[in-house]
C-alpha cells in the first residue's frame, strides 16, 4: 500500500468538505491516475454554478464530483437551478440530458448515501476511515457506483488552460 494514495486522517476531527474534498484528491490523483484536479471550481463549462471538484481523467475526459456531508444537503442539490446562456436549467436535469461534465459522481461518508438515491447517470464514490498499524488512520475513497459516460466531450486546451489558471490562485 502507498500512503500516496490515501488521506491521513485523526477520526477525532469532524468529517468537512475540505477533508473530502482531500481525500478525494489522493483517491482520483494517486490510485486512479487522473491527469488534473481542481477544487472549487465557478462558472465552468459555460454555466454560472460551483462544482466542488472538476477533473481530467487519464483519457482526457472531464469529471466533475460533488461532494454531500448529509442527505439533506443531497436532496436539496436535486433542485439547484443553473444558468447557462442566460436560460435556467436544473442541474440534474441538463446532466441527464447529457450536458455539462463527461461524467459525474456524488461524494459522500459511508452510509450517508445509498445506490438507491443516486440518479441512473450519476456515480457515488463513498469515504471511510481506515486503520493500518503502519500508517495510523487514513481516508479511504470506495468507488460504489461508476458513473455513466454523458457525453464524449474530452478537455479542450482552452478548458485545460482555464483549469490551470484557476489551480495558480489556490494555496494550501
Amino acid at each position: 500500500m502507498s500512503l500516496l494514495k490515501y488521506y491521513k486522517h485523526n477520526p477525532k476531527d469532524k468529517l468537512t468538505e475540505g477533508i473530502m474534498i482531500n481525500a478525494l484528491r489522493y483517491f482520483i490523483m494517486g490510485e486512479r491516475n487522473y491527469m488534473a484536479f481542481c477544487p472549487r471550481v465557478h462558472n465552468f463549462f459555460g454555466m454560472k454554478s460551483e462544482s466542488d471538484v472538476i477533473s481530467i481523467n487519464p483519457n482526457g475526459y472531464l469529471v466533475e464530483f460533488e461532494v454531500k456531508l448529509t442527505k439533506a444537503d443531497f436532496l436539496k442539490d436535486k433542485d439547484k437551478i443553473i444558468s447557462i446562456n442566460r436560460k435556467r436549467i436544473n442541474k440534474h436535469k441538463l446532466y441527464e440530458q447529457g450536458g455539462g461534465s463527461a461524467r459525474f459522481y456524488f461524494v459522500a461518508p459511508k452510509g450517508i448515501l445509498t445506490i438507491d438515491d443516486i440518479p441512473e447517470w450519476a456515480g457515488l464514490i463513498e469515504v471511510v476511515n481506515r486503520e493500518y498499524i503502519k500508517y495510523g488512520t487514513v481516508l479511504v475513497c470506495n468507488n460504489v457506483k461508476n458513473a455513466k459516460k454523458l457525453n464524449s466531450r474530452k478537455a479542450t486546451q482552452k478548458e485545460i488552460a482555464k483549469l490551470l489558471r484557476l489551480l495558480s490562485f489556490k494555496t494550501t
